[in-house]
Parts: structure tokens; sequence; C-alpha cells
């Protein structure tokens, strides 16, 4: 039997507003990503995180390349900036605009992720 971790579902995409602002971070694959959300969940649960407890990110594997896009909202790219300096932000969109094959993988009810948790989410996420 697999243990739940507590992921969001995809009814907080209906429920996140309109006009909130993600920012688009490129990662080469999913091993990088999944070890930059692993810090950033635990950062964001940590003491100094308290701040942050309402980042979100939402994440797509590139169709043309082992390549994971993370869109993380003002709260995660606070909280980045924060923790581990400012990332190279690619473009910055509105949530309406957030490609149709994102899935929601982090919010402020997630847990604080190891890299193979995170990994097996980002799994879950792509497209093989």
């Amino acid at each position: 039997m697999t243990e739940s971790l507590d992921m969001p579902d995809d009814r907080s995409r209906e429920s996140a507003a309109a006009e909130d602002v993600y920012h688009r971070c490129g990662f080469p694959d999913r091993p990088r990503a999944a070890a930059f959300v692993a810090a950033l969940s635990r950062f964001v649960r940590g003491p100094r995180g308290a701040p942050y407890r309402d980042a979100v990110v939402w994440s797509r594997t590139r169709d043309d390349s082992e390549a994971v896009d993370l869109y993380l909202s003002e709260a995660a790219l606070r909280a980045t900036i924060d923790a581990f300096g400012e990332p190279d932000v690619l473009e910055t969109i509105g949530r309406a605009a957030l490609p149709s094959a994102c899935a929601l993988l982090f919010t402020s009810t997630s847990p604080a992720w190891g890299v193979d948790q995170a990994d097996a989410q980002l799994r879950g996420d792509s497209h093989e």
C-alpha cells in the first residue's frame, strides 16, 4: 500500500485567483527540479519559512526534452530568494496562462519533502 504524501488536487487550480502571478524557472532534468522542490519545501516548513507558508508551485515536464518547468507563486519566489538567492526566471505569467499540462505540485498544505518524495511527485507529472 502506498502512503499518502498529502498532495493537493486539481480543484485548487479553480480556486486560485485569476490575477495570481507565477514565475517560470526551468530545470534541465527531473532530479535537479526534485532537489530544488525538496529544499524549498523544507525551507517553507522550517522556522524561517513562516512568511512563505502560502507558497504554491506548479510543474510541467516538457514534451520535447527531460527538462522541467516549475511555476513559482509570488510567495514561492520570495522564499526561493530568501533561502537560495535570485533564481533565473524565464517568464512571468498569470494563473490563467499556466499551460494545461501543469500539475499542482506544492501548496500550503504540502509537507516538507525529501528528494525522493519530490521526485515521485514530479514523476507523476511526467509524460513518460
